[in-house]
């Protein structure tokens, strides 16, 4: 049997959440930023492949780094980016997936149920 979580496991776990400012740090959330984050967890949420275009430069990286980060408490090291080029190929793609996002993604489970197992 599962034991019930304490009130003072909650509160060792709400020490250890880091600030909206410790983790945005100096990055910018505008109105329309927000927005994007909003609609793209809502797509993440439901399962939903989520796409983004735009221009060099734009942000497009950043943007989904601060928001991985926002709600991963600041570690950054959970997201995995490909960035896709003209030369980039189908076989590139699914390299990646297979050599990085699948065993990072069964690491991450492993944790997540070993965790819920404390």
């Amino acid at each position: 049997m599962k034991n019930p979580i304490t009130i003072e496991d909650k509160k060792k776990e709400n020490s250890n959440l880091k600030s909206f400012e410790e983790i945005a740090e100096n990055y910018v959330i505008t109105p329309d930023n927000f927005i994007k984050m909003v609609f793209i967890l809502l797509r993440i949420r439901s399962n939903i492949p989520v796409i983004m275009m735009g221009e060099t430069g734009c942000g497009k990286t950043f943007l989904i780094r601060k928001l991985s980060e926002l709600k991963n408490n600041g570690d950054s090291n959970r997201m995995r980016i490909l960035n896709i080029h003209a030369g980039t190929d189908n076989q590139d793609i699914i390299n990646f997936i297979e050599k990085d996002v699948i065993p990072h993604s069964e690491m991450l489970e492993y944790d997540n149920r070993k965790a819920k197992k404390k």
